[in-house]
């Protein structure tokens, strides 16, 4: 909890420094990823699935509401959110992971009612999680990497 406490304040401050005070050129707007929400270390301290969505959603939603405060629009402050979760080696429940957080995040997205229906779509990077490595077998880890970026893919 301490770490998630810590993640909202300095979201906080980046978005009242520094974030919006160039606008972007509207060609580059949805090609921007300027925040990354990064639910890797939830992953690390042991977090469940559906633990890691909701904390990601949360702290998503805090960063809409911070930027979102600050006189942009949902269409504009939605698309450069970019979220990092990690997966490991349970096929069948990180798809499951990743197809739940994608829907959820649409949910949250309904809410702000935006403008354009592309605004609800979440950009997700899927890292691979290091708790499943092995350090002594590499053919291994190549099996295992193999089944996690699978999962990712899918």
């Amino acid at each position: 909890k301490q770490n998630y406490i810590i993640v909202l304040t300095v979201t906080k401050v980046a978005c009242d420094n520094y974030v919006f005070k160039k606008p972007l050129a509207t060609s580059q707007k949805n090609q921007v990823h300027l925040f990354t929400v990064d639910g890797c270390v939830y992953d690390w301290a042991s977090a469940t699935s559906a633990q890691q969505i909701a904390l990601l959603v949360a702290e998503g939603i805090e960063y809409l509401d911070a930027l979102t405060a600050n006189g942009e629009s949902i269409d504009d402050v939605a698309p450069r959110l970019q979220f990092r979760i990690a997966v490991d080696t349970n096929f069948f429940f990180q798809i499951a992971k990743l197809r739940a957080f994608r829907q959820v995040w649409a949910n949250v997205i309904a809410e702000y009612k935006p403008q354009h229906n592309c605004t609800h779509n979440a950009f997700v990077q899927a890292q691979s999680s290091s708790a499943s490595l092995s350090s002594i077998d590499e053919i291994t880890n190549l099996l295992r990497l193999t089944t996690m970026g699978a999962s990712a893919a899918m």
